[in-house]
């Protein structure tokens, strides 16, 4: 059977088929996509990012998970396979790193298989491959974690998408490769478009999300607005508000930018 290679997995997306050996916390996806499960993981996590309130879990945990749904995407486009990945056999861990607390997820049955070659077929697959991706292993989860910190699962799934974009137009900037160019597009293009909106329990893809853009900090470029905010404010960090954030007014931005080029 054709496999993966995951140390590539686990420098880019933190997924990896190891137990770390001293986890702060270690829950299956499945434990997590029940109320009481993400209850009691919201009570576990929160303390670890120093959240100064249950939402704050929420939106964190939005960015982690992102990672792994970037890596199934990466799966399909780059290496031609469904990983398959259910609630059951997929765990999220966390173990200190020398940038503090750090979550990867842990692979324990990992099947995957090779898409079909004929081009409409692999498209087919990919569709459905996505779609009970979200459906059956991400929905219920997000929904749950939602719940628990308190926050709109619509927000959460914002900060995925807003995660996944980041990622689709990394790789578009560093692969060469016209055939893998053009595979990519039509991953992407199923990702942000035509996934059923009931695959998120949304009235539509919440992928398919409209950006704001803003001068960068050093005044050479522009970035993106986050769609909805992260709360790292809301932590016991000094981290306050990213510069990205919707909640900052430009004045605030351009405070920022006079304060970077003085630095």
């Amino acid at each position: 059977m054709q496999s993966i290679k995951l140390p590539d997995y686990e420098a880019m997306f933190s997924v990896t088929e190891s137990r770390v050996a001293k986890p702060l916390l270690d829950f299956e996806l499945a434990c997590l996509a029940s109320a009481a499960g993400a209850e009691e993981f919201v009570e576990v996590y929160g303390p670890l990012i120093k959240a100064q309130s249950p939402d704050v879990c929420a939106t964190y945990f939005a960015s982690w998970i992102g990672r792994l749904c970037a890596a199934v995407a990466y799966a399909m486009w780059h290496d031609r396979l469904d990983l398959q990945l259910m609630p059951e056999g997929v765990f999220i861990q966390m173990e200190e790193s020398p940038r503090g607390a750090a979550i990867s997820f842990r692979l324990a049955c990992l099947e995957p298989v090779p898409l079909p070659v004929e081009p409409d077929a692999e498209k087919e697959r990919i569709l459905e491959g996505l779609a009970s991706f979200f459906g059956q292993t991400i929905r219920p989860v997000v929904e749950a974690v939602s719940a628990a910190g308190g926050v709109s699962p619509g927000a959460v799934w914002a900060l995925m998408g807003s995660g996944l974009h980041y990622m689709l137009d990394k790789w578009r900037s560093e692969e060469t490769d016209m055939e893998m160019k053009a595979r990519l597009e039509a991953v992407a293009d199923i990702l942000l478009q035509r996934l059923p909106p009931e695959a998120f329990g949304r009235p539509g893809n919440p992928f398919q999300l409209k950006f704001r853009l803003t001068q960068n900090l050093k005044k050479d470029g522009q970035v993106r607005l986050k769609p909805s905010c992260c709360l790292a404010y809301k932590t016991n960090t000094g981290h306050g508000y990213c510069f990205t954030c919707p909640k900052l007014s430009e004045e605030e931005r351009e405070a920022r930018r006079g304060a970077a080029a003085l630095a």
